[in-house]
Protein backbone atom coordinates (compact mmCIF):
# COMPACT_ATOMS: atom_id res chain seq x y z
CA UNK A 1 0.00 0.00 0.00
CA UNK A 2 1.48 3.48 -1.20
CA UNK A 3 2.36 5.83 2.24
CA UNK A 4 1.51 9.47 2.40
CA UNK A 5 5.28 10.06 1.44
CA UNK A 6 4.54 7.75 -1.67
CA UNK A 7 1.38 9.72 -2.51
CA UNK A 8 3.35 13.17 -1.97
CA UNK A 9 6.15 12.14 -4.60
CA UNK A 10 4.02 11.00 -7.41
CA UNK A 11 1.92 14.49 -7.10
CA UNK A 12 4.61 16.56 -7.17
CA UNK A 13 6.33 14.77 -10.03
CA UNK A 14 3.05 16.09 -11.81
CA UNK A 15 3.55 19.22 -13.84
CA UNK A 16 2.45 22.33 -12.17
CA UNK A 17 1.88 20.77 -9.29
CA UNK A 18 1.68 22.96 -5.69
CA UNK A 19 1.09 21.83 -1.90
CA UNK A 20 -1.20 23.13 0.22
CA UNK A 21 -3.03 22.88 3.39
CA UNK A 22 -6.64 22.41 2.47
CA UNK A 23 -8.81 21.23 5.54
CA UNK A 24 -6.12 21.61 7.19
CA UNK A 25 -4.86 18.72 5.52
CA UNK A 26 -1.80 18.26 2.80
CA UNK A 27 -3.35 18.85 -0.49
CA UNK A 28 -2.26 19.25 -4.48
CA UNK A 29 -2.72 21.67 -6.60
CA UNK A 30 -2.48 22.89 -10.42
CA UNK A 31 -3.46 25.80 -11.59
CA UNK A 32 -4.53 26.58 -8.01
CA UNK A 33 -7.34 23.94 -8.75
CA UNK A 34 -6.93 20.56 -6.15
CA UNK A 35 -7.05 17.35 -7.22
CA UNK A 36 -6.10 15.49 -4.68
CA UNK A 37 -6.32 15.75 -0.53
CA UNK A 38 -5.37 13.74 2.29
CA UNK A 39 -8.52 13.28 4.59
CA UNK A 40 -8.27 14.32 8.17
CA UNK A 41 -7.00 11.45 10.50
CA UNK A 42 -10.78 10.74 11.60
CA UNK A 43 -11.73 10.56 8.44
CA UNK A 44 -8.96 8.70 6.63
CA UNK A 45 -7.63 7.87 3.63
CA UNK A 46 -7.97 10.23 0.57
CA UNK A 47 -10.30 12.24 -1.51
CA UNK A 48 -9.26 12.73 -5.00
CA UNK A 49 -11.15 15.18 -7.37
CA UNK A 50 -11.56 14.68 -11.06
CA UNK A 51 -13.28 16.57 -13.76
CA UNK A 52 -16.63 14.51 -14.49
CA UNK A 53 -18.48 10.93 -14.01
CA UNK A 54 -17.23 9.44 -16.51
CA UNK A 55 -13.91 9.63 -14.84
CA UNK A 56 -14.73 8.81 -11.32
CA UNK A 57 -16.54 5.62 -13.14
CA UNK A 58 -13.43 4.67 -14.84
CA UNK A 59 -11.33 4.77 -11.58
CA UNK A 60 -13.96 3.40 -9.43
CA UNK A 61 -13.66 0.07 -11.47
CA UNK A 62 -10.20 0.34 -11.66
CA UNK A 63 -10.00 0.20 -7.77
CA UNK A 64 -10.57 -2.94 -6.07
CA UNK A 65 -13.18 -2.29 -2.68
CA UNK A 66 -11.43 -2.25 0.35
CA UNK A 67 -11.03 0.20 3.34
CA UNK A 68 -8.05 2.09 1.90
CA UNK A 69 -9.88 2.82 -1.71
CA UNK A 70 -9.81 6.76 -2.07
CA UNK A 71 -12.69 8.56 -1.86
CA UNK A 72 -13.29 10.28 -5.55
CA UNK A 73 -15.74 12.91 -6.25
CA UNK A 74 -16.74 15.68 -8.85
CA UNK A 75 -17.32 18.70 -8.36
CA UNK A 76 -21.02 18.30 -7.23
CA UNK A 77 -23.02 16.49 -4.88
CA UNK A 78 -22.66 13.09 -6.72
CA UNK A 79 -20.32 12.12 -4.01
CA UNK A 80 -19.90 8.43 -2.60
Amino acid sequence: MATEADVRAIALSLPGTTEERWYQTPAYKVAGKGFLRFRAEAEGGLVVFVSDLGEKEALLTSTPMHSSRPRITTDGPSCW
